[in-house]
C-alpha cells in the first residue's frame, strides 16, 4: 500500500508559531539527507488466534528523504526524492524468513499554504511506484500520480486527504478493488506534544467492505525527540502487497524513531 505523502510537521515543531518565516526557515536548514516516514519495528499477532509462532510475525519500515536542492523553486516548491521500504518477518519461525518487502520510491514536489503568514497547509504531488520486487504470479507492483493536502486547524489537530491516479498495474488488474483511489488520516498530538494519535482510514470502490483502519499510538517516554514506543492496529485489506486480497486484523508494538523537522506522510 502507498503510505500518506505529504509535507507536515513534527510533534516537536507543532508547539512552535507555525509563520512563513519559520517554515521556509526551515526547509532550507534540515539536512539534505533525513528520516521520512516513521522508522519502526513492531511484533505482534493477529487478533482472535492463538499466540504463537506461526501467527506472530515482526513489521519493521525504513523510510527517508533527500531534498535535491537547498533554495525554493518557484511558487516556493520543494522538490524531494523520498524512499520508502516496509517488510514482514516470519521472525518467530525456524531460520526467521522474510515473507515480503514493498519498495516505494517517489518524487515529490510540495507547498506550503499560507493564511495571514501562518500555516494552513500543505500541497503536495507525487509521482509514486510500489512493488513487492517478486516474480511470476507472487509479482505485484503498480504506479500513480497523486494528489495530497495536509491540513493545520490548530496545534493538537491534524488532517490529511491524498487522491491518486493509478496506472501500468497489469499484473494485478483487481488491485484498486482492495486499495482504492484515496486515502484520509487524522492526527491529534497532546499538549507536551509526547503522545500521538493517528487514525487513518481507506475504502475501495466496492459494494462490499473492502478497504482498511490503521489505528496508531506513539508515546515519547524520554526527552528524545525522535525516539517513541509504538502500538499499531491494522484491520482490514491490502496490509501487504502479495495478500492485497486478504482481510487481516493485526495489532503489534514496538518503537519507533520519529522525524524532528518536516517530513513526508
Amino acid at each position: 500500500m502507498v503510505f500518506l505523502l505529504c509535507l507536515t510537521a513534527s510533534a516537536s515543531f507543532a508547539q512552535q508559531t507555525l509563520d512563513s518565516v519559520s517554515v521556509v526557515k526551515s526547509l532550507k536548514n534540515i539536512p539534505n539527507f533525513t528520516i521520512n516516514k516513521d522508522n519502526y519495528f513492531l511484533t505482534g499477532s493477529k487478533l482472535g488466534l492463538n499466540l504463537d509462532n506461526i501467527n506472530a510475525d515482526a513489521k519493521l519500515q525504513v523510510s527517508f528523504k533527500m531534498r535535491l536542492h537547498k533554495n525554493a523553486m518557484p511558487f516556493n516548491t520543494f522538490l524531494f526524492f523520498v524512499y520508502t521500504q516496509k517488510s514482514f518477518w516470519n521472525i518467530y519461525l525456524d531460520s526467521s524468513p522474510f515473507v515480503e518487502t514493498n519498495y516505494n520510491p517517489s518524487l515529490s514536489l510540495a507547498r506550503s499554504m499560507f493564511r495571514h503568514k501562518k500555516l494552513n497547509g500543505v500541497l503536495a504531488t507525487q509521482l509514486e511506484h510500489e512493488s513487492n520486487g517478486m516474480g511470476g504470479i507472487e509479482s505485484r507492483s503498480w504506479n500513480c500520480f497523486s494528489v495530497s493536502y495536509f491540513g493545520v486547524p490548530g496545534k493538537k489537530l491534524r488532517y490529511f486527504v491524498k487522491a491518486w491516479a493509478p496506472f501500468l498495474y497489469s499484473d494485478n488488474k483487481d488491485l484498486m478493488e482492495y486499495i482504492g483511489y484515496s486515502e484520509a488520516r487524522l492526527t491529534w498530538v497532546t499538549r507536551n506534544g509526547r503522545l500521538i494519535f493517528d487514525l487513518a482510514f481507506r475504502k475501495a470502490p466496492a459494494v462490499d467492505w473492502r478497504g482498511n483502519l490503521q489505528l496508531e499510538c506513539s508515546w515519547q517516554p524520554f526527552k528524545l525527540e525522535t525516539f517513541h514506543l509504538f502500538a499499531q492496529w491494522w484491520e482490514g485489506y491490502s496490509e501487504s502487497l502479495l495478500h492485497y486480497q486478504e482481510s487481516t486484523s493485526r495489532v503489534r508494538i514496538g518503537i519507533v524513531f520519529k522525524p524532528s523537522y518536516f517530513t513526508f506522510y
